[in-house]
Protein backbone atom coordinates (compact mmCIF):
# COMPACT_ATOMS: atom_id res chain seq x y z
CA UNK A 1 0.00 0.00 0.00
CA UNK A 2 2.80 2.71 0.67
CA UNK A 3 3.30 2.12 -3.15
CA UNK A 4 0.00 3.39 -3.88
CA UNK A 5 0.67 6.43 -0.86
CA UNK A 6 3.65 7.43 -3.09
CA UNK A 7 3.49 7.42 -6.47
CA UNK A 8 1.09 9.14 -9.06
CA UNK A 9 -1.69 7.10 -10.71
CA UNK A 10 -2.79 7.30 -14.40
CA UNK A 11 -5.39 4.85 -15.64
CA UNK A 12 -6.37 4.81 -18.82
CA UNK A 13 -9.59 2.76 -19.18
CA UNK A 14 -12.40 1.81 -21.71
CA UNK A 15 -15.80 0.67 -21.42
CA UNK A 16 -17.56 -2.39 -22.85
CA UNK A 17 -13.87 -5.27 -22.54
CA UNK A 18 -13.19 -7.99 -20.44
CA UNK A 19 -9.53 -6.95 -19.68
CA UNK A 20 -10.50 -4.33 -16.72
CA UNK A 21 -13.79 -3.61 -15.72
CA UNK A 22 -15.14 -0.12 -15.50
CA UNK A 23 -16.63 -1.09 -12.05
CA UNK A 24 -12.65 -2.26 -11.63
CA UNK A 25 -11.02 1.12 -12.41
CA UNK A 26 -14.17 2.81 -10.54
CA UNK A 27 -12.55 0.34 -7.77
CA UNK A 28 -9.61 1.48 -7.78
CA UNK A 29 -10.21 4.97 -7.77
CA UNK A 30 -12.27 4.85 -4.39
CA UNK A 31 -9.41 2.88 -3.26
CA UNK A 32 -6.81 6.02 -4.43
CA UNK A 33 -9.08 8.23 -3.36
CA UNK A 34 -9.40 6.94 0.34
CA UNK A 35 -4.96 6.86 0.52
CA UNK A 36 -4.59 10.35 -0.95
CA UNK A 37 -3.00 9.35 -3.84
CA UNK A 38 -3.57 12.07 -6.49
CA UNK A 39 -4.66 10.33 -9.44
CA UNK A 40 -6.59 10.45 -12.95
CA UNK A 41 -9.21 8.02 -14.04
CA UNK A 42 -11.30 8.85 -17.55
CA UNK A 43 -13.33 6.51 -18.81
CA UNK A 44 -13.72 6.41 -22.95
CA UNK A 45 -17.38 5.02 -23.47
CA UNK A 46 -17.53 2.98 -26.87
CA UNK A 47 -13.62 1.98 -27.31
CA UNK A 48 -12.25 -1.05 -27.49
CA UNK A 49 -8.63 -2.08 -26.11
CA UNK A 50 -5.48 -0.26 -26.85
CA UNK A 51 -8.08 2.23 -28.45
CA UNK A 52 -5.38 4.87 -28.21
CA UNK A 53 -2.94 2.47 -30.62
CA UNK A 54 -3.15 3.54 -33.79
CA UNK A 55 -0.46 1.72 -35.97
CA UNK A 56 -1.06 -0.29 -38.81
CA UNK A 57 -0.96 -3.45 -36.84
CA UNK A 58 -2.69 -1.94 -33.92
CA UNK A 59 -6.03 -1.39 -36.03
CA UNK A 60 -5.46 -4.95 -37.41
CA UNK A 61 -5.02 -6.11 -34.48
CA UNK A 62 -8.12 -4.65 -32.65
CA UNK A 63 -10.01 -5.63 -36.09
CA UNK A 64 -8.99 -9.81 -35.49
CA UNK A 65 -10.29 -9.67 -32.23
CA UNK A 66 -13.86 -8.20 -33.16
CA UNK A 67 -13.02 -4.78 -31.74
CA UNK A 68 -14.59 -1.22 -32.32
CA UNK A 69 -12.81 0.72 -35.13
CA UNK A 70 -10.11 3.72 -33.55
CA UNK A 71 -12.44 6.40 -32.53
CA UNK A 72 -9.65 8.95 -33.43
CA UNK A 73 -11.49 11.92 -30.76
CA UNK A 74 -11.59 9.99 -27.79
CA UNK A 75 -7.72 8.58 -29.18
CA UNK A 76 -6.50 12.55 -29.14
CA UNK A 77 -8.04 13.32 -26.10
CA UNK A 78 -6.41 10.19 -24.21
CA UNK A 79 -2.89 10.84 -25.88
CA UNK A 80 -3.47 14.65 -24.52
CA UNK A 81 -4.64 13.72 -21.07
CA UNK A 82 -1.33 11.09 -21.11
CA UNK A 83 1.20 14.01 -22.05
CA UNK A 84 -0.33 15.99 -19.30
CA UNK A 85 -0.21 13.52 -16.71
CA UNK A 86 3.65 12.47 -18.30
CA UNK A 87 5.05 16.22 -18.27
CA UNK A 88 2.95 17.40 -14.39
CA UNK A 89 4.60 14.31 -12.58
CA UNK A 90 7.78 13.08 -14.12
CA UNK A 91 9.42 16.27 -15.73
CA UNK A 92 12.36 17.65 -14.09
Amino acid sequence: MWILRTMHENIVNQQGLSFVSVQAAKSLEEKLKAAGVPYEVHIYPGNAHAFMNRSPEGVKRRKSMGMADEDKASAQLAWSRFESWMKRYLSA
